[in-house]
């Protein structure tokens, strides 16, 4: 495992084994120190809180009732509280206290997970879902078929930049022509052909991503662990 592409790889591969102890080694240890660190400080920063009160929202809505203000401005407050962007960001960490005491490592693992929709909806409490069922929406049809999560992503290349830092980028194999294959076909078929031609060279194209990497005392590359370091992981049925 020579080159920051090939740890790029290894980490998908760890990743959709679920492995994070193995994803976490392949980590630069300063910046998973510095990723506690700044995380810790942000939760400390008691600019970043502000209350809303009722009269603010009064000033802009005067005919708003005063209890109806008080109780818009309590749900406020508690969606921007610390505490609710606590669990938001780490789902099963109680207090900041918790994360102090935390091994810089599983702190970035604990954010990962609570970034990934498949791991949200498994610990999130059911109370605690942010989406609602639309009055209009059918269950799919069981067709036998089960989903099975995977990070399905193709590295397209690498970037050296200095003798210490690197850039690899990737992009999702699971485009939205797979997702949605008729409904996408339908859209295609009313274009002008050139423009199908644009859209099927552009599709997989347009929107790199790319993993930051930094090269260890040793010589061997590893990710930068960062807020920025966002691998979601998609679903397929198969």
């Amino acid at each position: 495992m020579n080159g920051p592409a090939e740890v790029l790889a290894a980490a998908f591969t760890a990743l959709n084994l679920d492995d994070w102890s193995g994803f976490t080694n392949l980590c630069d240890p300063v910046s998973l120190r510095v990723f506690k660190r700044e995380t810790l400080e942000s939760y400390a920063d008691e600019t970043e809180v502000y209350d809303v009160e009722a009269d603010d929202l009064l000033e802009s809505e005067p005919e708003m009732p005063r209890e109806a203000a008080e109780y818009k401005a309590a749900q406020m407050n508690q969606i921007t509280s610390k505490a609710h962007r606590l669990k938001r960001e780490f789902l099963t960490v109680k207090g900041v206290d918790e994360l102090c005491a935390m091994d810089a490592s599983k702190m970035f693992v604990l954010w990962l997970q609570a970034h990934s929709p498949y791991r949200r909806m498994a610990l999130e409490a059911e109370s605690e879902q942010p989406w609602e069922l639309a009055s209009d929406w059918d269950p799919p049809v069981d067709d036998g078929k089960k989903e099975t999560r995977g990070y399905r992503y193709s590295v397209v290349g690498s970037i050296i930049e200095g003798d210490e830092i690197a850039h690899v980028l990737y992009r999702d194999d699971h485009t939205i022509d797979k997702i949605f294959a008729e409904e996408y076909a339908e859209i295609m078929a009313s274009r002008p052909a050139d423009e199908q031609e644009l859209a099927r060279q552009l599709h997989h194209y347009s929107h790199p991503q790319f993993v930051t990497f930094r090269r260890q005392a040793d010589g061997t590359w590893r990710l930068v662990a960062d807020r920025f370091l966002i691998l979601v992981s998609s679903l397929q049925r198969v």
